[in-house]
């Protein structure tokens, strides 16, 4: 090749990329924060063989809370059915495919009679910068049925957008601030007080110290007594309490907790008396579990079915506190107790979820929770609030 050829091609090909690398970069975010989508949503239809009573959600709207990074945060609502602000998360990928878990579908006792339903179910689908189909299905709370739904989206401009919101969706009005006064405007000689009498600064307060946000209980009795998260079986036993608490998007994070697990009055310890801890939890599902009882060992679930994924020496004596440590990088969990390390794994599902506690056939005792990144930016310190 011609040595001019050659010059012509050095200097063509960084062009072409930069013009490909900048063609990338403005390609517009298709699920940005602050945009609605409106349409119509329905549910029914068949599902595993059998059928299920179809009802139209009529219009439906959805507005994206917040993102940070693939994942969102959304709330819906449909203004035919009067019913309450619903909420969603999901992941979004590069290709505009959406991944929505845990959606509540109809939120709430809505003035036709239509009853809550539980969250639960899977949502697939794709959404650009026109619009946002997807397809799954939920558990209903009362059947625990599942039931196949779907809807379908459109962008909306700002100023439909602004008439679909309810009215506690509408940003609030900023107060003007005013005017600062002159500086140099003279003040009058009564105004001006002698050091003696001006009045002595009261000490501040020291501002109250906002709640963490809601623990979700998912089974159990739990309460907070004397700074300590208290959760026991519910049914003598039978059922393990479990709540989660967090963000679903917590990806990569150190979580330190003080654990206690004691045996119920009247019930017997065998090998699954203790607590555990989970992490990744995408709903009360959906989880990755190690356990501190006999029985011990990691444990991932996903609906119904179970797998045991690796052993571990993890039994903590009853009426003993132990501290905790989970280090989280996406799919690989490290665990410690008491600072020395206990088992690793690697997920080969979930890369993200909130926190769950878990006892069964005991009383568990948690305390001095602190969740950091890798940074050390604390997440959330201190104990979840309880319903």
């Amino acid at each position: 090749m011609p040595r001019t050829a050659l010059l012509a091609l050095a200097i063509a090909l960084p062009v072409v990329a930069a013009a490909q690398a900048a063609k990338k970069s403005a390609v517009a975010d298709p699920l940005p924060v602050g945009s609605v989508w409106v349409g119509t949503g329905e549910q029914g239809g068949t599902l595993k063989g059998k059928d299920h009573a179809h009802l139209a959600w009529g219009t439906m709207v959805l507005h994206v809370d917040e993102r940070t990074g693939s994942f969102f945060k959304a709330s819906a609502w449909y203004p035919g059915l009067n019913c309450g602000v619903g909420r969603m998360s999901g992941v979004l990928d590069d290709k505009g495919g959406i991944s929505i878990e845990e959606p509540s579908i109809l939120f709430g006792q809505g003035a036709n009679g239509v009853q809550g339903l539980a969250p639960g179910g899977r949502w697939t689908g794709h959404v650009d910068a026109t619009s946002l189909a997807v397809t799954g299905s939920f558990e209903d709370q009362a059947s625990k049925a599942e039931i196949p739904c779907r809807f379908s989206l459109v962008r909306s401009p700002a100023s439909q957008a602004a008439a679909a919101l309810p009215k506690e969706r509408e940003p609030k009005k900023k107060e003007a601030k005013a005017a600062p006064a002159a500086e140099n405007e003279p003040k009058p000689k009564d105004a001006e007080a002698s050091p003696a009498n001006e009045p002595e600064p009261k000490p501040k307060e020291a501002a109250a110290k906002k709640p963490n946000p809601k623990a979700t209980v998912h089974r159990g009795e739990w309460e907070i007594k004397d700074g300590v998260l208290v959760g026991r079986d519910a049914d003598l036993g039978q059922y393990p309490a479990f709540l989660a608490f967090g963000e679903l998007s917590w990806q990569e994070y150190d979580w330190t907790v003080k654990v206690q697990a004691s045996t119920l009055e009247n019930i017997p310890a065998d090998d699954k008396t203790g607590a555990a801890l989970r992490v990744h939890v995408r709903s009360q599902v959906d989880w990755f579990q190690v356990a501190f009882a006999k029985a011990a060992g990691v444990t991932r679930r996903i609906k119904d079915e179970w797998k045991h994924v690796k052993g571990s020496p993890a039994f903590l004596e009853l009426d003993r506190w132990y501290e905790v440590k989970f280090v989280v990088r996406g799919a690989s969990v490290q665990t410690f107790v008491d600072g020395a390390p206990l088992v690793a794994f690697e997920s080969e599902t979930f890369v993200s979820g909130q926190l769950g506690i878990q006892c069964q056939n005991a009383r568990v005792r948690c305390k001095d929770i602190t969740v950091t990144d890798p940074s050390g930016r604390v997440l959330w310190q201190g104990l979840p609030t309880i319903r």
